[in-house]
């Protein structure tokens, strides 16, 4: 290129790969204009989130400006981090049913109640998936299930839970308004099932919500 078409020539560092992800534990903050950023968390002022990055120096964010806080620790495992090792559907009505992770068909993020999720799981009915489990990795399984507030009903579904081929859990005539914590140990399972089935009216306004639904260690 002839020199005269030249700008200016910048030197660095970066050879285009992403930078290492931060030592466990670490946390994302995302923000309100839709960036995000990520690193091992110094400080929380009333004014200020301190963040020590990966790859860099220490950086403050305006608290007013932070959308939300998500921990990432080896201690928790989302689910809607995981690619199931199973998935199974059954269509009522010619729709098939769908499984959304982190959302739901009315938006980001999962409303149960008065809560909302930023992770989870959203499937309609008959919607079946199955997870692999390392025996003895992690103790129990927390989550809240439930219909997304934001289905236009009229809702009615069953929830089910299986470790194996063990039924653990199961909720008939799950509606809008009404939702569950469970925390259901895994006692050295190797699959994990969750399973949303048909109730009344088919699996209209079934957006059956596993909200914050996660694998801990004790």
């Amino acid at each position: 290129m002839p020199l005269d078409q030249v700008a200016a020539i910048v030197f660095g560092a970066d050879n285009g790969a992403p930078p290492p992800a931060p030592a466990l534990p670490s946390v994302r903050i995302d923000l309100s204009d839709a960036t995000a950023w990520s690193g091992r968390l110094n400080a929380i002022t009333p004014d200020t989130v301190s963040l020590q990055l990966a790859d860099g120096p220490a950086i403050a964010i305006p608290l007013a400006a932070v959308r939300g806080i998500a921990v990432r620790s080896s201690r928790v495992q989302w689910l809607s981090s995981l690619e199931p090792i199973g998935v199974e559907r059954t269509a009522a009505l010619d729709l098939d049913p769908f499984l959304m992770r982190d959302m739901a068909p009315g938006g980001p993020g999962l409303v149960l109640g008065s809560r909302r999720f930023a992770r989870g799981l959203c499937m309609a009915p008959r919607t079946r998936v199955t997870f692999a489990l390392s025996p003895g990795a992690f103790a129990v399984l927390e989550t809240t299930i439930g219909i997304d507030e934001r289905s236009g009903g009229p809702a009615d579904a069953i929830f089910r839970i299986r470790l194996d081929d063990a039924l653990v859990f199961e909720r008939e005539h799950v509606r809008i308004g009404t939702l569950e914590d469970l925390r259901i140990p895994l006692r050295d399972a190797k699959r994990l099932t969750l399973e949303v089935d048909f109730g009344e009216h088919f699996d209209l306004g079934d957006h059956c919500a596993f909200g914050g639904a996660r694998l801990l260690k004790t």
